[in-house]
């Protein structure tokens, strides 16, 4: 962001349990330009939406990871949205198959992204994702 700039910078939430891939997901949205906050999982994630409290920054997305002990991805899409939180979210999987796209597609996601991916193939799905929706919820850093 330039100096004296009031654009802000888009913001992803991204919930991974695993902290390497927790670590590299942030640092290439970071070092693209885009806020990052992280969660270790999905009851964090949840947790900070929750208790968001006064100093809030609107999340822009959500990129959480399927499957993670405890509230998994699309458990964390489904308590969102029983808050009256509808957010655009992408979702990562190690796994794939139609069973887990129609799980995703049915809940509402942008998209599935199969891990391992390449930085530019989740900077594209990023950026398509944050420019074909509009920011609807908050989380506190």
């Amino acid at each position: 962001m330039l100096k004296g700039s009031s654009v802000r910078a888009k913001h992803v939430l991204v919930v991974d349990d695993d902290e390497a891939v927790r670590s590299l997901v942030s640092h290439m949205l970071s070092r693209e330009g885009f806020q990052v906050t992280t969660a270790t999982d999905g009851a964090e994630a949840l947790a900070l939406f929750v208790n968001g409290g006064n100093a809030l920054d609107p999340v822009d997305l959500l990129l959480t990871d399927v499957n993670m002990a405890g509230l998994s991805g699309l458990e964390l899409v489904d308590a969102l949205k029983d808050k009256g939180m509808e957010l655009p979210t992408l979702v990562m999987s190690g796994k794939g198959g139609k069973t887990l796209a129609s799980e995703v597609e049915s809940r509402g996601c942008l998209g599935l992204l199969r891990k391992p991916f390449y930085p530019s193939v989740l900077i594209g799905h990023v950026r398509q994702a944050i420019n074909d929706s509009a920011p609807s919820a908050v989380v506190q850093e």
